[in-house]
């Protein structure tokens, strides 16, 4: 293994913990932004690596959970998807709701790909809503999706053309990072309900690198290749490898 590459996975695995902390301690996860300066230049003696974190949190604020809920049209249609409601998401966009329609920084079409509600999804994509738009947090609804372990939802937001790269500021998540980056947090207990469910991830995964997602794409410093190196198993095959299809289990 490189001295780079080592490098990598000890800050990976670092920020894995940190993220974990983060879920545990405050109920949320929080996805982070790293900047790590490596050289291959020899040094006269061994230092610490530089490791600068930037949090933003993926759901609502210890203080936004304690706000009334927004009974505002576009509040009420973001409610229902939240909720998986595809009847009350149909009955909203009848009564005037915008299919693009926010609520506190987070869109319709994303909270219907978190709740994996394909018939909210329909209705919603059918009235216009944009595939494209991020939430506060910087996702697209399939990278929001993904990040949940979706993969009805994934495979939804993809056939409907979805762009399996999308990334943004603040976190510059694409959907393969977010998916790796829940498939982390999900691992240890979280109050946040993200799941590390394998079976549904690995789905997820494969439909996006068949829509041509890229392993190595990096919109920061770390790629979907790296983090698989470190949670290992089928995805690392997937991912690092190329595999599509599991590798043979031992009886």
């Amino acid at each position: 293994m490189t001295r780079r590459r080592a490098i990598f996975l000890a800050v990976l695995t670092a920020l894995v913990v940190i993220v974990a902390f983060a879920v545990n301690r405050f109920g949320r996860v929080t996805p982070v932004e790293v900047e790590v300066s490596v050289t291959d230049r020899p040094a006269p003696k061994p230092g610490p690596v530089s490791v600068s974190v930037r949090r933003v949190p993926l759901e609502s604020s210890p203080d936004e959970d304690a706000e009334p809920a927004d009974e505002t049209l576009a509040g009420r249609l973001v409610g229902a998807a939240q909720a998986g409601d595809a009847a009350r998401v149909a009955a909203l966009l009848g009564e005037g709701a915008p299919a693009d329609a926010q609520s506190r920084g987070f869109p319709a079409i994303h909270r219907a790909a978190q709740a994996d509600s394909v018939a909210a999804l329909e209705m919603l994509v059918a009235a216009g809503a944009d595939l494209e738009t991020v939430d506060r947090t910087g996702h697209t609804a399939l990278a929001r999706a993904a990040l949940f372990g979706r993969a009805a939802a994934v495979a939804f937001l993809l056939a409907s053309g979805a762009d399996p790269n999308a990334h943004a500021e603040p976190n510059n998540q694409t959907p393969l990072l977010a998916l790796l980056f829940g498939w982390s947090v999900g691992q240890s207990s979280n109050l946040a309900g993200v799941e590390a469910n394998e079976e549904e991830r690995l789905s997820a995964a494969r439909a996006l690198i068949a829509a041509g997602a890229d392993p190595q794409l990096a919109p920061g410093l770390l790629s979907p290749v790296m983090m698989a190196e470190s949670i290992g198993g089928e995805i690392r095959s997937l991912l690092v490898t190329g595999a599509t299809d599991p590798p043979p289990r031992s009886r």
